[in-house]
């Protein structure tokens, strides 16, 4: 899974958003461009998992406080994109979380074994899954 990559966009944050803003930094750059490939994963996983139109609704709330946020940063307003671009970053963890729980269920689907968890960060996967229609006992089941 990606789970390495959620502490480095934390850190990237942190120096983008709080330690490094209004000031010119290639931290920016970094943030931006780890973010958006964590983005694009995410929402490749939210399509498998949670399905197209659940996925719109997830980037629809959580990426229109970030267009609020770029276009307060144009128009120079602080207040408001402080303000966008903190709800940004809350949207967007709450809509990561919903797509990881569907993910990482407690195994609702009788295709999937149990997922696990790795070192207590969200890094579950299936650990087998079996075609429909066989059961536990008699399946022949491919390892993920």
């Amino acid at each position: 899974g990606a789970w390495p990559m959620w502490p480095v966009q934390c850190a990237l944050s942190l120096l983008s958003d709080y330690v490094h803003t209004g000031q010119d930094s290639w931290w920016h750059v970094a943030d931006r461009l780890l973010a958006r490939s964590l983005s694009v994963f995410m929402i490749c996983t939210s399509l498998v998992s949670l399905g197209l139109w659940c996925t719109v609704a997830l980037i629809a709330g959580s990426f229109s406080f970030y267009g609020i946020s770029v276009r307060a940063m144009w128009r120079q307003d602080y207040t408001t994109y402080v303000w966008a671009h903190t709800m940004w970053h809350l949207a967007a963890g709450a809509s990561n979380s919903v797509i990881m729980a569907s993910v990482c269920d407690a195994s609702l689907s009788a295709q999937c074994r149990p997922r696990a968890w790795l070192f207590g960060y969200v890094s579950c996967r299936c650990l087998s899954w079996r075609p429909p229609g066989e059961d536990l006992a008699t399946s022949s089941t491919f390892e993920f």
